[in-house]
């Protein structure tokens, strides 16, 4: 199965839903400017994902080591060896029993499934899925993911990621202890998880960062503890302490910076709206009245006005005959097939027309489309 484009054209729940629905097993290359992200799947689930340029703290033998499961004397040993015999790190930090088996398949899996929910927050960039009869992945440490669930844990915290930030700003913030915990017998809703996290932010001087590493419970886990323990009134943040000249000329900065893109904006809305009293004017033939714009009626009615609406919507028909022809393998017998498989609405194939455009089928992957006589 030939894949490969922008993430403009497809976005990575199309993508990965595709891979997923058609039992597919192969690598999918993903690449942002300035990173790479290659996943790999076995008959639709996922099984692996590697960024080659994953900086210190995201790195398997870094992991290890904030989360106190290695001495850091023993990665650099490992480190070394590793270098000498081009051998994987976690084989030479078993053999040399570094690790336990359970600790290093956990921080693995982790790493994993941290690494695929990176790249739901990309808003650009390219893919190519690369297909392979059989993939193979070391099963001591990594469980197959169901894509489903990939998906539906991947928009949770896209949706919820923003609302962490408002009580949690920065990795680097650190915290003060609120009010006291109450006993494990009193509160079955203060788990296991919520006491670790607390135990561990209550050290002066710990970062955000530092607590979820040591957690083991990942990123988006970590950090959606520690909102509900600011909420809870647990913790305190404290802000990181570099408020010094500079900070304050570069904060004074943004504010000017902020005011002038606000001038910019609304300069910009004035002229928009200058546009849009003017476009009605031509096409309705009639002075433009602001209500217009809230009523319940086509967006336009004159041919001129349907024509700029109708390539629009003559773009987004083909990119749904693309993803057609991605699932079945052939191209659609007519615009009704499209509706059938609910890539599009049933008005769709003929907005903002009274007429459905014009489509048909050629040799291989070529088709016409075009908007429907007037």
């Amino acid at each position: 199965m030939a894949l490969q484009g922008t993430l403009k054209d497809f976005g990575i729940a199309e993508i990965l839903q595709l891979i997923g629905h058609q039992s597919k097993s192969g690598v999918l290359h993903l690449r942002e400017e300035g990173k790479e992200v290659d996943i790999a799947f076995s008959e639709g689930n996922v099984v692996g994902a590697e960024a080659p340029h994953r900086k210190g703290p995201e790195l398997l033998g870094e992991r290890l080591v904030r989360a106190n499961l290695l001495a850091q004397a023993d990665l650099d040993a490992a480190l070394d060896l590793q270098k000498r015999t081009l051998r994987r790190l976690g084989d030479i930090l078993l053999e040399r029993n570094y690790v336990t088996r359970e600790d290093l398949a956990r921080v693995v899996q982790l790493q994993l499934v941290e690494t695929i929910y990176s790249v739901f927050a990309w808003k650009a960039g390219t893919y190519q899925f690369i297909a392979a009869d059989k993939v193979e992945y070391d099963n001591r440490f990594v469980a197959p993911l169901n894509v489903e669930g990939v998906l539906m844990e991947g928009f949770r915290q896209v949706d919820e990621w923003p609302l962490i930030r408002k009580k949690i700003p920065s990795d680097e913030v650190t915290f003060e202890r609120g009010k006291k915990v109450p006993p494990a017998a009193d509160d079955d809703d203060f788990g296991a998880n919520d006491r670790a996290l607390f135990a561990f932010a209550s050290t002066p001087g710990r970062t955000a960062r530092d607590v979820v590493q040591m957690s083991l419970v990942g990123d988006f886990e970590g950090m959606r503890t520690l909102q509900r323990l600011v909420d809870g009134g647990y913790l305190a943040v404290r802000q990181p302490a570099r408020r010094d000249a500079r900070a304050k000329v570069k904060v004074r900065g943004v504010w000017a910076a902020r005011v002038q893109r606000f001038a910019i904006g609304g300069a910009k809305l004035l002229f928009f709206l200058a546009l849009v009293g003017i476009g009605f004017y031509l096409v309705r033939g009639a002075k433009f009245d602001p209500s217009m714009l809230f009523r319940e009626q086509p967006i336009v009615t004159a041919t001129t006005g349907r024509t700029f609406v109708g390539k629009g919507q003559l773009e987004r028909l083909r990119r749904a005959i693309e993803l057609y022809r991605l699932e079945e393998g052939k191209l659609p017998a007519d615009l009704n097939a499209l509706v059938e498989k609910k890539i599009v609405l049933a008005d769709e194939v003929r907005f903002p027309w009274s007429l459905p455009y014009y489509y048909k089928a050629g040799a291989g992957d070529s088709y016409e489309l075009f908007p429907p006589p007037y």
